[in-house]
C-alpha cells in the first residue's frame, strides 16, 4: 500500500496544479475575446452562463446544501462547453500557442 508520508504535501500539490490550471484557462479565454474570432453563437451561450450565475433566481434555491450549488453546476459548465464548441480549432489553437510563448 502506497501512503504519502505527509498528506498536506500532496494537496499543497494539487492545488498549485490546480491554480496553475485556472490561471491558464483564464489566459485562454481573455486571448480568445481578444481575437475577435468568436462567433455569435459561443458569445450568447457565455452570455446565459454568465447571466445563469448571476440571476438570484435558481431551479433549485442555493439554501439547500449541496443540490443547491449542485443545479449551478450542471447548467453552466455544458454552456461553456457548448460555447468551446463552437470556436474554431485553429483559433483556440492559436490562443494556447501565444500562452505557451509567454510562460516560456
Amino acid at each position: 500500500m502506497n501512503i504519502p508520508e505527509n498528506p498536506s504535501k500532496s494537496r499543497s500539490g494539487l492545488k498549485l496544479k490546480f491554480k496553475s490550471r485556472l490561471k491558464y484557462e483564464i489566459d485562454l479565454i481573455k486571448c480568445l475575446k481578444n481575437s475577435g474570432d468568436i462567433p455569435l453563437i459561443s458569445k450568447i451561450f457565455l452570455a446565459i452562463a454568465i447571466g445563469y450565475l448571476m440571476s438570484p433566481i435558481d431551479l433549485i434555491p442555493d439554501f439547500i446544501p449541496i443540490i443547491g450549488a449542485l443545479d449551478d453546476v450542471i447548467i453552466v459548465i455544458p454552456l461553456i462547453w457548448l460555447a468551446y464548441y463552437f470556436i474554431p480549432e485553429d483559433t483556440i489553437g492559436n490562443c494556447k500557442r501565444k500562452i505557451n510563448k509567454e510562460v516560456l
